[in-house]
């Protein structure tokens, strides 16, 4: 082991007399794949020769053949040679390497190349990561989705109960939706349900604020009351909810929005002063027109007095006079829809600046939802939605690249569980295979230095 950590060194990393500083950096970037590549497959097969060798493989396994297998990691490509046994009592097949070191039946890139490819394709399309998440290769665009998709597999988000729960007098629930493109053999578009908790404004710069402590749920293909579960199970497993005087709900009025008013108890809707408006300018018609600023006016300020009786009869008024059937019928309708809503807009104008009312659902769909799903010409499968979906919540409420990790061992465990007939004494024969690590001279002799510590980390 330790001559061939020796050849590579000399192979891939060897400076010439007349080498100029960025020639050694660039000998270095261009070879380091290489070298790691060559290294891990020399470790690789060092420790399946020692499981070979191991007196509990003696006992009860045997070898039938060996195979080459090959996996794309983020420091290299290793592709190595291992044994596959068969186990003399029971008959069972097995490659003790793969089940000793934690690699997967048909795995072919790295648990750290598959999390940063995820944080590439947060932002990115499928192929513009797969091109961009390593320099000296390229991932197909169907890898890096199904790394997604694996992602997506992951068990969903279990709140406990907290010890210490949060206090907080006002409680804050947002949600809004992004209609989405499917893919042409589907025929249609999909609602994405966007809904986020938080405990308020807090002014970080002038004319900007943010949301303290916000939580964001979103999916396609669960329905409202299920979303609005798990939203309930978060809120009463984090704060003290004996002590909020006020939930509120905001949004654009959908009836999936307002059956959150079934599951939070003691929550009030409120309807966004957005849409609020939006409605106002369609029944007059604009407010920049010669004409039809005035009529805006009226009608905001009826709305706004609370004037419902005041403000049905002038809108009937306009809605009446429009002689355009297409414009008639969407006047009426934003009629009827300020007209079903007027407890939410009550609400908003009893509370707003109390409790510094305000709804931001629409930036934040455009901002999680749309920048990455619908505001190009994109097309999903309901599922492959579902799973970028849970992928960029998962990173905005605060997962690490560690924590994409730790996720993705989590998930590969459960596969393995799934795929791989337990092997009795695989501790016993992984131990032997891995003390030998810690017995290579060259990583004993001399100075520690950057290469020694390296490989004591791979003991």
């Amino acid at each position: 082991m330790g001559n061939i950590i020796l050849q590579l060194i000399k192979k891939y990393i060897n400076f010439e007399k007349n080498m100029n500083f960025v020639n050694m950096i660039s000998m270095i970037q261009n070879n380091s794949h290489l070298f790691f590549g060559e290294l891990m497959t020399a470790v690789l097969e060092h420790i399946d020769v020692e499981i070979m060798l191991s007196l509990e493989r003696k006992r009860s396994w045997r070898v039938i053949k060996i195979t080459k297998r090959t996996i794309r990691t983020i420091v290299g490509t290793v592709t190595f040679k291992r044994r596959y046994y068969q186990n003399k009592h029971t008959g069972q097949y097995a490659y003790l390497l793969d089940q000793a070191i934690g690699i997967l039946p048909y795995q072919r890139l790295g648990v750290l190349l598959e999390s940063k490819l995820l944080d590439f394709t947060n932002t990115l399309s499928y192929e513009k990561a797969g091109e961009m998440v390593i320099d000296f290769d390229t991932i197909c665009k169907q890898t890096v989705k199904n790394i997604v998709s694996k992602f997506a597999a992951k068990e969903n988000e279990f709140f406990k109960d907290k010890d210490d729960k949060k206090i907080v007098k006002s409680l804050y629930i947002e949600a809004d939706e992004d209609h989405v493109s499917l893919q042409k053999s589907l025929k249609n578009n999909v609602i994405n349900k966007l809904i986020y908790v938080h405990e308020g404004k807090s002014t970080e710069s002038k004319g900007r604020k943010f949301l303290l402590n916000k939580k964001i749920f979103a999916s396609n293909l669960k329905s409202p009351e299920d979303m609005w579960i798990e939203v309930y199970d978060y809120i009463y497993s984090t704060y003290d909810t004996t002590k909020i005087e006020n939930i509120f709900i905001l949004g654009d009025g959908a009836s999936w929005i307002k059956t959150g008013l079934e599951w939070i108890e003691n929550s009030e809707y409120v309807l966004d002063s957005f849409h609020l408006n939006k409605a106002i300018l369609q029944i007059s018609g604009g407010q920049k027109k010669e004409g039809t600023k005035v009529t805006y006016e009226k009608l905001k300020g009826l709305i706004y007095s609370k004037n419902k009786k005041s403000f049905k009869t002038l809108a009937k008024e306009i809605v009446d006079k429009e002689t355009g059937f297409t414009a008639k019928t969407r006047k009426e309708n934003h009629m009827k829809y300020i007209l079903n809503q007027w407890s939410g807009i009550e609400s908003n104008l009893d509370n707003k600046a109390k409790h510094q009312l305000g709804c931001s659902a629409e930036g934040h769909v455009s901002h999680i939802l749309s920048a990455r799903m619908s505001s190009r010409p994109l097309s999903w499968s309901r599922e492959g939605l579902e799973a970028i979906t849970k992928l960029r919540i998962s990173i905005l409420n605060g997962i690490t690249r560690t924590g994409i990790e730790k996720t993705l061992l989590k998930v590969n465990k459960k596969i393995s569980q799934e795929k791989y007939k337990p092997v009795k004494h695989l501790k016993r024969i992984k131990r032997h295979a891995m003390e030998t690590l810690g017995n290579v001279p060259v990583l004993s002799i001399g100075k520690v230095n950057g290469l020694q510590t390296m490989m004591n980390g791979l003991k």
